[in-house]
């Protein structure tokens, strides 16, 4: 049977913290027999927790804290008994010790609260209280508590190019008529293809939120004057996170999660003058993203949008040609006032 537990509690529970608010709550210590303590802390942090997978082992990476503040409940709770405590000798009982702390102001940049399902590596903001024993050989009795944290406001950050240009090659099937002496045939041909596609955003990004609407531009156009479709439209968000190992050059990527945003059937016909497409996309498109782009020296949670595009042949509509381009995106972390204990609704985009 352990000596003691401690348990951490929170004076106001399912609060989304930012920047300057104060976190209080109080450290239960139950003593079941006996304890002799040297001292009592109560720490907040911000962790950055990084491990990658490599093949069927999991590595531990890195485990820094971004920032740190410390309270002493002992021997600071006993000097007006006695100035010069070293131990305190706690009997049977149940034991409540209150704290407080001052989250940083928005000059100190720090990021989001993230982590994964079933998955070790994230950003974690915690209040972690803390038993010291009086022998070094004795574990200290340490409980923790963890709360979600959304800056209030984010630094300017070098973002891509908002309009990206990508080209790809294919071969498609087509027929292409001649000359005979019974007339024209037509005769199957399996041609070069390359398609541009341009993807653009508006001048001051993609806004995703509750009250916004944004417009995404494609252009599409191929090379060739025979007659090509395009069947399908994928339009998706991928999320992915990476754990670098700087020390041994590892990578370790974390399994993609994609949010579709478009999917269109509209069997439209591509020529060399391209044409134009376009949506309006609303918050609801992706309001299950959370957490925007992270770059930490050790993990990245980084975006990326991804258009698949199924194109076909007028006189060959069964074999069908699939192109996939993906671009790297930024997004803009979500903010939050400090007079709103929920989460702010925005997010920015930027291709």
């Amino acid at each position: 049977m352990p000596e003691a537990s401690i348990l951490v509690r929170f004076a106001e529970t399912n609060r989304v913290y930012t920047n300057g608010d104060k976190i209080s709550g109080t450290v239960t210590l139950t003593c079941f027999g006996n304890l002799t303590l040297r001292a009592i802390e109560v720490y907040c942090r911000c962790t950055v927790v990084a491990y990658a997978t490599i093949g069927d082992h999991t590595q531990f990476v890195e485990h820094q804290h971004l920032f740190q503040r410390r309270r002493k409940l002992f021997p600071e709770f006993q000097r007006s008994a006695a100035r010069n405590v070293e131990k305190l000798t706690l009997r049977p009982g149940i034991y409540t010790f209150p704290f407080e702390f001052t989250l940083p102001d928005s000059e100190v940049d720090l990021p989001q609260s993230f982590n994964q399902e079933n998955d070790m590596s994230g950003v974690f903001w915690h209040v972690r209280a803390r038993v010291e024993r009086c022998s070094k050989l004795q574990k200290p009795i340490v409980g923790q508590l963890n709360f979600a944290f959304i800056p209030s406001s984010v630094r300017s950050l070098n973002v891509p190019t908002r309009e990206v240009v990508k080209q790809q090659k294919f071969v498609l099937s087509v027929c292409e008529p001649r000359l005979t002496i019974p007339g024209f045939l037509a005769k199957k041909k399996n041609l070069p293809v390359e398609v541009t596609c341009r993807v653009t955003y508006p001048a001051s990004g993609l806004a995703l939120g509750h009250y916004t609407e944004s417009f995404i531009g494609l252009w599409l156009s191929s090379n060739i004057e025979h007659a090509i479709f395009i069947d399908r439209i994928s339009v998706c968000v991928q999320e992915h996170t990476k754990v670098y190992c700087l020390s041994s050059q590892v990578r370790s990527e974390k399994p993609i999660i994609s949010h579709p945003l478009v999917v269109l059937t509209p069997h439209m016909l591509i020529t060399r003058k391209g044409i134009d497409l376009g949506w309006l996309l609303g918050a609801s498109r992706i309001s299950n993203i959370t957490v925007g782009t992270i770059q930490l020296p050790h993990l990245h949670h980084d975006f990326s949008l991804s258009i698949s595009l199924v194109f076909s042949s007028a006189t060959s509509p069964r074999r069908q040609q699939v192109v996939t381009f993906v671009s790297e995106m930024f997004v803009q972390p979500r903010t939050i006032s400090r007079a709103s204990s929920v989460a702010g609704s925005s997010l920015t985009l930027v291709c």
